[in-house]
């Protein structure tokens, strides 16, 4: 089974072969005016994932991520992915 390393939130995030490049990591709360909303908050997120060799090459995996407010749930994003082939990034 896939393991999570990490997830960082952060306002940059990008990958340049095989090196992810973050400004501002670790946000973990955005406070906006209720006479604001709705907004846009643009963020990036890095996240590192690990395979076992026992992981079936090709499995589909997701990750649920859920953004949360006072009242409860704001937003829930899904990315789907496969289990990559060995020494393959993704």
């Amino acid at each position: 089974m896939p393991a999570l390393d990490y997830v960082l939130l952060a306002d940059y995030v990008r990958e340049d072969g095989g090196t992810i490049h973050i400004m501002a990591a670790g946000l973990d709360t955005f406070t906006i005016p209720a006479a604001a909303l709705p907004a846009a908050v643009p963020v990036g997120l890095a996240a590192r994932v690990t395979f076992s060799t026992q992981d079936p090459v090709g499995e589909m995996n997701q990750f649920i991520f859920t953004f949360a407010g006072p009242d409860g749930s704001l937003l829930t994003a899904t990315q789907h992915f496969e289990t990559p082939s060995r020494g393959k990034r993704i």
